[in-house]
């Protein structure tokens, strides 16, 4: 089994070991030392990254894998003998703090509201904790507000190896679920005990801060995202960043950002439903000029237009308009990179306007169809579109 220096040091960064055993993985090469201070993935937390030497070679490691008491390291290449292992200090650092602080943030939890930690999830992006039920923003700012007065406190952080006499003596946060003969305890003086195999800081302090980002629902359960120490402050340096540049873009304090945003998402509102409503009152002058100067053949009015500059939404309702006209057909087509087209006719007349066009579509080369009163296609790039509506046209007219 590998002795596993990050159990007691986990500032430990660079080691020295010898290769138990040497395994390729199809590129790749799993390696056992006698003694690693790399992670293994476990526990909610990721591996360690780093390098491990052996005279010239200096192998990365990619991933680090538990396996049935041995920490295996999977590296870009083979290694023999006694070598030298190289932690990512910053990555580990970084990974530790969110650790220390999960495990505040989750009694801190439990402490106030009685809300258990029932998952926990680490990556170098972002932290998660699952709550089994939904707390609300006042009381997520309680728990963030006493897992930072522990942090200020600075309380000494150990972590040990106990038997089942002491463990019972233990105000666990949570029971382990598996018996061992000997399980490991990180304790948070006077404040939290869990089981826990992974990296530690050596002090609450250490972990900086502990800020709730946001809360997202899960079914039942509540997904709490949260950031701790050097990572919380890069948040915070790019959000201030982003709330200073709108402040100053907007000629105002950053003080004064929320209710200027919200005044102006509130007129941006209003102007858009006065530009709706005058878009939709020129459509419905622009529909009835159409109609009333289209010609009329044989009983019924037949609407041919080529747009450019426009649309196809604007198309679609020019046509839906024109439809409730009696004995209205229209034959509209949209100039652009892919031409489109839209037939429509009135509940009154039979033409299958869907037939139509998809037969008018397969002869310029493009697709479509719809139902018997409106349907919608395009036609290949290219084409021309008064050419393809004349063709329409007498279509039409055959019929």
């Amino acid at each position: 089994m590998t002795d596993r220096l990050y159990y007691d040091d986990p500032y430990l960064y660079a080691f020295d070991a010898h290769v138990v055993s040497v395994q390729p993985r199809g590129r790749q090469f799993v390696v056992v030392l006698d003694r690693s201070a790399f992670y293994p993935t476990g526990g909610g937390q990721q591996h360690d990254n780093g390098f491990i030497g052996s005279g010239t070679t200096r192998a990365q490691v990619l991933d680090v894998i538990e396996q049935d008491g041995d920490v295996l390291h999977v590296l870009d290449q083979p290694l023999q003998g006694d070598v030298h292992g190289e932690i990512d200090k910053a990555r580990r650092l970084d990974l530790t703090q969110q650790h220390t602080g999960q495990h505040i943030l989750s009694q801190a939890f439990l402490h106030s509201f009685n809300a258990e930690t029932i998952s926990v999830h680490m990556t170098e992006n972002n932290c998660t904790l699952d709550l089994p039920r939904h707390l609300t923003s006042e009381q997520h700012a309680q728990a963030e507000q006493l897992a930072n007065e522990i942090v200020q406190g600075n309380r000494a952080v150990h972590a040990a190896f106990v038997g089942d006499d002491d463990l019972a003596r233990m105000p666990l946060r949570k029971r382990p679920a598996t018996k061992h003969e000997k399980i490991r305890i990180v304790e948070i003086d006077k404040f939290d005990w869990s089981p826990c195999g992974g990296t530690h800081v050596r002090a609450s302090g250490e972990v900086g801060i502990i800020k709730v980002l946001r809360a997202e629902r899960r079914g039942s359960e509540q997904r709490i995202e949260f950031t701790c120490g050097m990572r919380a402050l890069r948040d915070y340096r790019q959000k201030n960043d982003t709330v200073l540049s709108l402040a100053a873009q907007l000629s105002v304090k950053d003080s004064d950002l929320a209710p200027t945003l919200q005044k102006l998402i509130e007129d941006a509102k209003e102007q858009r439903r006065q530009l709706n409503a005058a878009r939709t009152l020129l459509l419905d002058q622009e529909a009835e000029q159409m109609w009333r100067t289209a010609n009329e053949q044989n009983g019924r009015r037949v609407i041919v237009h080529v747009f450019e500059g426009r649309t196809l939404d604007e198309m679609r309702q020019l046509a839906s308009r024109l439809r409730e006209k009696p004995a209205t057909i229209i034959l509209f087509a949209l100039a652009g990179e892919k031409p489109n087209l839209v037939f429509a006719r009135a509940a009154d007349l039979s033409p299958n306007m869907g037939v139509l066009l998809r037969e008018v579509c397969e002869q310029f080369g493009g697709r479509g169809g719809g139902q018997p009163e409106l349907a919608q296609g395009g036609v290949a790039s290219g084409s021309a579109l008064t050419h393809v509506l004349a063709v329409a046209t007498q279509t039409l007219s055959l019929e």
